[in-house]
């Protein structure tokens, strides 16, 4: 999670700046070989190793389930009359 912290306070630097600096003030200890101030340090490189064939049908999985439920979601809103699609629920059948 510290490691996960220090990413995103580096990427949100440049849009949340007081935000960012406050975050970085706090974070404890500072990251090893990082600057004190956030606005200086580099931004996060992404993994060297690429996904796995796992991950990757994971993924497709889920986006899967993503498109259903949004699908599902869009004509829950147009019969009930929903607003918000953060008013219905998702829930997915045990088998």
């Amino acid at each position: 999670m510290y490691r996960m912290a220090v990413a995103l306070t580096k990427l949100l630097a440049p849009v949340l700046v007081f935000t960012a600096d406050e975050v970085w003030e706090h974070l404890q200890p500072k990251p090893a070989g990082e600057p004190e101030n956030v606005h200086l340090a580099l931004l996060p490189t992404p993994a060297a190793e690429p996904a796995s064939e796992t991950q990757k049908l994971e993924w497709q999985q889920l986006m899967q389930l993503r498109d259903a439920a949004t699908q599902q979601l869009d004509a829950l809103k147009k019969s009930v009359g929903l607003n918000k699609a953060g008013e219905a629920e998702v829930v997915y059948p045990r088998s």
